[in-house]
């Protein structure tokens, strides 16, 4: 580090008094990137949410939280134990058009691309005057 002494003559300081300065700076700057770095790797949990109401024929938003797209969402008829799988979905929600009928017991489940999977409670589709998605 060269600077001008007020007499006009420049002068170098000494290694002994910028090494420890240097130093801290560079230590402090390492910790600043190390900190950005493992936050920005963390993955939330991944966790779905179970509709509160789900009718035959009429759309449900299914929704999840956290995780690493993309994600493949399966609602499986628990009574027949078949599955419906909609893969690489980007966003966190899904617009199902409930195509099964009234009185069937579905659950959701949902898995990303890290490996992380949820699943959400069971829940029975409602009737519903309206057949035309069956």
């Amino acid at each position: 580090m060269c600077v001008i002494l007020e007499s006009g003559i420049r002068g170098q300081f000494s290694d002994v008094f910028t090494a420890p300065f240097e130093y801290s700076m560079l230590s402090a700057l390492y910790i600043v990137i190390a900190s950005l770095a493992a936050s920005s790797f963390a993955v939330a949990p991944l966790v779905i949410n179970t509709p509160a109401e789900v009718v035959q024929c009429q759309p449900t938003e299914i929704t999840w939280e956290g995780g690493v797209a993309p994600y493949d969402l399966v609602i499986t008829d628990v009574s027949l134990a078949e599955s419906e799988t909609t893969f690489a979905l980007i966003g966190h929600s899904f617009r199902w058009p409930t195509d099964l009928p009234g009185r069937t017991l579905v659950d959701f489940a949902i898995s990303d691309g890290s490996g992380q999977t949820a699943t959400s409670a069971l829940v029975l589709i409602q009737e519903s005057a309206d057949s035309s998605c069956l």
